[in-house]
């Protein structure tokens, strides 16, 4: 695993080259930057002018909490609004006492219930806290002080990007992914996605193919990446429209 040093100067490098949109970044998160964290999601949201938060880029975050955690009322008590009100990191773990009761409208909001690990942390625009970075895990992960320093230069550097973009880059303006991606994908992950498809959640899949449950959560991430998806349902979505385009009517 690359040192924390190497891994910024990659990660700055990349953000120095051409603009990225945020889902992009929260790829290069996932898959590069993070890796000691295995976060199995991610999530972008950014404070409007009317005081409620939106989501402005994600990776792995299902459609359902993508709809819950847009307009969120800075002032709900949830790890996120806890992050930009009092610009801190804030850091969960699923045994942690209490935690439920200090943020008490987690359900209301949709904040995903499959982690152990939840690590939010602010950004900052015009020198002002704007938003917020939540990352899921399933591991359970303590705080150390170089890891707890290492998120938050990760944080500066995002800033720093968000900083450049407009108000029109804070959306996903990539084009629709092709069916050529099914391509890239190793049989495992073809059978994964298959299922996917038709319903079945990863506890599911990994009863039924007898893996463990963090292996499929890992190979979907792979999967998200290789077809240049965000999370579940457009993975399904994209793969419906690969089965009819092999199987005209």
């Amino acid at each position: 695993m690359l040192p924390y040093l190497t891994r910024i100067g990659e990660l700055a490098e990349l953000l120095q080259g051409p603009t990225l949109s945020q889902n992009q970044i929260c790829r290069v998160l996932i898959g590069r930057t993070f890796l000691e964290i295995e976060p199995h999601s991610i999530m972008f949201t950014e404070l409007t002018n009317t005081g409620v938060l939106r989501v402005t880029g994600h990776f792995g975050i299902a459609e359902d909490q993508l709809r819950q955690s847009n307009h969120v009322p800075l002032s709900a008590m949830i790890p996120v609004t806890d992050a930009i009100r009092n610009h801190k990191l804030v850091w969960l773990t699923r045994d942690l006492p209490n935690w439920a009761e200090d943020y008490p409208d987690v359900a209301k909001y949709g904040e995903s219930e499959t982690w152990k690990t939840n690590i939010v942390f602010p950004t900052v625009r015009n020198s002002v806290t704007s938003g917020a970075i939540s990352i899921y895990s399933d591991l359970e992960i303590t705080p150390q002080p170089e890891l707890e320093a290492f998120i938050m230069a990760v944080g500066s550097l995002v800033s720093l990007t968000l900083q450049r973009l407009t108000k029109s880059e804070f959306i996903e303006t990539l084009p629709a992914p092709g069916h050529q991606n099914m391509e890239k994908l190793s049989s495992r992950q073809k059978l994964i996605l298959q299922l996917m498809g038709e319903g079945l959640t990863n506890a599911e899949i990994a009863n039924q193919l007898a893996y463990s449950h963090s292996t499929i959560r890992q190979e979907s991430i792979r999967i998200f990446a290789a077809l240049e998806v965000s999370n579940r349902e457009e993975a399904a979505g994209l793969h419906a429209k690969f089965v009819r385009k092999q199987r005209p009517l």
